[in-house]
């Protein structure tokens, strides 16, 4: 069997995750403001639960304990969160 070798431009697969990342944070940022309506102002307890729902509901993956408090704290407290590429 013959093999083929793929070869990219230097940067293409950082590029490309970028888009991943930036495409996928489209998706959501809709989600988080839904949240942010909904619970600004709200107890955390209260949050946390709306904010796991409609997190894996809108496609993303379970959000991690910590990360999930955090956020339910800063929507919470009346903050917006705009989802960005870190990196």
């Amino acid at each position: 069997m013959a093999r083929t070798k793929i070869t990219f431009k230097p940067g293409a697969l950082e590029r490309i995750g970028r888009q991943a990342v930036e495409q996928f944070n489209a998706k959501m940022q809709p989600v988080m403001d839904e949240v942010f309506e909904e619970c600004s102002g709200r107890p955390v307890g209260e949050v946390k639960p709306v904010l796991a729902r409609h997190w894996t509901a809108g496609g993303g993956k379970p959000i991690p304990e910590p990360q999930l408090t955090r956020w339910a704290e800063l929507i919470s407290g009346g903050q917006r969160i705009v989802l960005r590429n870190g990196g």
